[in-house]
């Protein structure tokens, strides 16, 4: 096996919890908070079914090339709803600058702690 292309190898811990983060916000935002999108719904299952893929296949060689579609959904899915409601009282709407300002916290932590 050659490893000489910069990258880690074996099981991805850190790419499976990145990975959740979308679940977890489209759990709440389908079931708590009702938020019924038409679009957020396509987008949340192009996401689910392109992550699931890839995690079944992640030691195969070129998967990476079948996550590059959900990691492209992964801003989407985070932001979208917070934007998507019109209701200024509604706690997505309240939250959104903590779900970005998580989201980079999130990525300067894996960019700088995990990958440095």
């Amino acid at each position: 096996l050659n490893n000489d292309w910069g990258g880690k190898s074996g099981f991805r811990i850190d790419l499976v919890i990145y990975s959740v983060m979308p679940v977890i916000m489209g759990y709440y935002v389908k079931y708590k908070y009702k938020l019924e999108d038409r679009f957020y719904d396509i987008m949340l299952n192009i996401y689910l079914t392109c992550n699931g893929v890839w995690m079944l296949c992640m030691y195969a060689q070129f998967t990476n090339r079948i996550a590059y579609l959900s990691w492209f959904l992964y801003p989407i899915l985070l932001i979208y709803p917070c934007f998507a409601i019109r209701d200024e009282k509604h706690p997505l709407v309240m939250i959104r600058k903590k779900v970005v300002l998580f989201h980079l916290i999130f990525t300067l932590f894996m960019e700088f702690l995990i990958y440095a």
